[in-house]
């Protein structure tokens, strides 16, 4: 008798940001046919020893999905069918995000990414795990973390797959030290507000997506990071300083509930807001 494998799937999840959709599905073996409308990136978390495409109604095959293995479809019709239980997490890009991306790194004409149907691509795998990590908790890294994270991801791919023959450089100019101090002091003022990346761009006159690299270049770390780092300092300050109630603080500083707060606290701290104030 042979034995089939128990499988049972997580209810699937779904999120739109600005210019970005994220969904992780786990599904049992079937098929799929879909219509798209703009590039999608593709990753599996569970391998496939034999899969079947079909795209467009044209060209099909027969192939080995690994885990790890990223798509990247720009085309508008791609059918899949699929003999083990998937894994997946598929990332859909507006156009119009790519292109504003893309005037921001002084791309100019029409933007066509490639489609590749599977690559092996750890930098865009490693995107897909951090999105799904954000649907999974519910968006916890906040909207500048998803601004930054999304901006990054199409950078990676303008960097690497616009035009089949050719990659483009796109320069990380530092932010001068006038540029820098003045962006502190906004962070610094506005700890406690949901600004976002472009908030902070308008300052030194940078697009976002400009803004972000040189930032990375000048600090080491990227924006949404560091806003992350300075509101967990203030915390540390006020649980230390003050008896304000420990939802209190994490909204001071800018966090919209106390479970958010609290992971994040520990994230970076090691011990919860509590803990810390008590060891105090």
């Amino acid at each position: 008798m042979q034995l089939v494998p128990d499988f049972s799937p997580a209810p699937p999840l779904k999120a739109t940001w600005n210019g970005i959709t994220a969904k992780f599905a786990q599904e049992p073996p079937g098929e799929s046919n879909h219509i798209l409308n703009s590039p999608v990136i593709g990753a599996v978390f569970a391998p496939q020893v034999r899969s079947c495409w079909q795209i467009d109604g044209g060209g099909s095959g027969i192939v080995a999905v690994p885990t790890g293995s990223v798509c990247l479809y720009t085309v508008p019709q791609i059918w899949w069918r699929w003999e083990q239980p998937a894994d997946t997490v598929h990332l859909a890009l507006e156009p119009s995000l790519i292109e504003r991306i893309a005037r921001e790194c002084n791309i100019s004409g029409t933007v066509a990414l490639d489609h590749r149907l599977v690559l092996l691509d750890p930098v865009l795998f490693n995107f897909a795990m951090l999105f799904k990590t954000e649907l999974q908790t519910g968006g916890i890294g906040g909207q500048i973390y998803i601004e930054s994270l999304t901006t990054a991801l199409v950078v990676h791919l303008l960097r690497h797959y616009r035009g089949s023959t050719s990659t483009i450089k796109i320069e990380d100019c530092p932010l001068s030290q006038t540029q820098l101090n003045d962006i502190r002091a906004f962070i610094e003022a506005h700890l406690g507000d949901n600004f976002t990346v472009a908030d902070m761009a308008a300052i030194a006159h940078f697009s976002p997506a400009h803004f972000a690299r040189a930032f990375k270049s000048t600090v080491g770390q990227p924006p949404h990071r560091y806003v992350m780092q300075q509101r967990i300092e203030k915390a540390k300050q006020l649980l230390a300083m003050t008896r304000l109630p420990i939802t209190d603080v994490g909204l001071a500083v800018g966090f919209q509930n106390k479970s958010h707060f609290a992971a994040q606290f520990h994230k970076f701290v090691a011990v919860s807001p509590k803990a810390y104030r008590d060891s105090l």
